[in-house]
């Protein structure tokens, strides 16, 4: 048996090549394993450190892992994030 795991994972940029949102998009094999869904969540976050400055008061990341979403925010000034799972 093959298995075949596709993600995508991408910065969203303005015209000024200022991020202004995360995208994680995951096949539905990630939402059955916790491991999975971990890994995931650390990907994102390492994806928000990487990130030096943000035009915007608050940075948003979507992460979907088949038909699951999860919304990251961060705050611009404070740092402060947190995610929720819609």
């Amino acid at each position: 048996m093959i298995t075949i795991t596709c993600y995508l994972s991408s910065i969203v940029e303005d015209y000024r090549r200022s991020p202004v949102l995360i995208v994680n998009i995951r096949d539905e094999s990630w939402v059955d394993r916790a491991h999975s869904r971990l890994k995931a969540d650390h990907h994102m976050r390492r994806l928000y450190d990487s990130i030096a400055e943000c035009p915007l008061p608050r940075l948003y990341g979507l992460s979907l892992l088949g038909t699951s979403l999860r919304v990251y925010v961060r705050d611009a000034i404070t740092g402060e994030s947190s995610s929720r799972m819609i």
